[in-house]
């Protein structure tokens, strides 16, 4: 996808931050920074695919997110940021300012260098990623809850199974409106996380939702908060497994 002129003035920004701050040596940026940049300031035909992929096998190599105020992850995590077009959903979400602020960078002077983006409402002294952060939580909360419901009615629908000639189709309704629950818990949290998503992703979160998960989990957080955010999801997978059962005593024919 082409970048807009909105893209471009983020991505300015982003590159007069990192130019403006001091940072460790690491080869890694020094191979990828001088496309992007040429990509940006001299509409240069830089594969941004490659260079996404060759940061991402070095933040997967040196623990991910483990370290959050580790100066050399942060430039890596950066210059992914640079390396996303569309950006406009990544400034919406102040994945980048997150990262000066990990950096050390005071946020009152982040936010008067913002260029103009996506409108995050949130109140006059709250810092702008925290805000969009907050908004995320909420959003998979509700998201989790709906899965919640949808897993006592698939057990409770058990009990009907059989009986009326329209059971086949609602158990089939059931089964695709938990696969968008998934798919919207994936889409928001990639949001959240600043995480690219592909098409090759998107629909392995569909097809293989039991593989993609995991993988999607540790790729977005390193493995370390990785292995926990896997943890996590398997403790839904068996809450969603419990709400079917007591849906399904409680209606007289616990799931099989």
């Amino acid at each position: 996808m082409p970048a807009t002129a909105e893209d471009l003035a983020y991505a300015t920004y982003m590159l007069q931050w990192i130019d403006r701050l001091d940072w460790p040596a690491l080869p890694v940026a020094d191979e990828t920074l001088p496309a992007l940049r040429a990509f940006w300031t001299a509409s240069a035909d830089s594969d941004l695919d490659a260079i996404n992929a060759r940061l991402w096998a070095w933040v997967d190599a040196n623990g991910g997110a483990q370290s959050p105020t580790d100066k050399a992850m942060i430039l890596a995590r950066m210059l992914l940021c640079l390396a996303a077009v569309p950006n406009r959903e990544l400034q919406a979400v102040g994945y980048f300012e997150e990262l000066l602020a990990n950096y050390g960078v005071p946020r009152e002077q982040i936010r008067p260098n913002l260029p103009p983006g996506p409108n995050v409402a949130r109140a006059p002294n709250a810092p702008a990623a925290a805000t969009a952060t907050g908004s995320h939580e909420k959003h998979k909360t509700q998201v989790l809850w709906a899965f919640a419901v949808v897993s006592f009615v698939s057990g409770a629908h058990a009990a009907s199974s059989g009986v009326t000639e329209v059971a086949g189709p609602i158990e089939l309704g059931l089964v695709f409106v938990m696969i968008t629950l998934i798919f919207l818990w994936y889409r928001i949290d990639a949001d959240q996380h600043g995480f690219k998503r592909s098409a090759f992703m998107n629909v392995s979160i569909v097809m293989v939702a039991a593989i993609a998960v995991p993988y999607y989990l540790i790729r977005s957080r390193g493995w370390q908060h990785g292995q926990i955010a896997v943890l996590k999801a398997v403790l839904v997978f068996l809450g969603s497994i419990a709400l079917s059962a007591l849906g399904g005593m409680l209606f007289g024919q616990p799931p099989a």
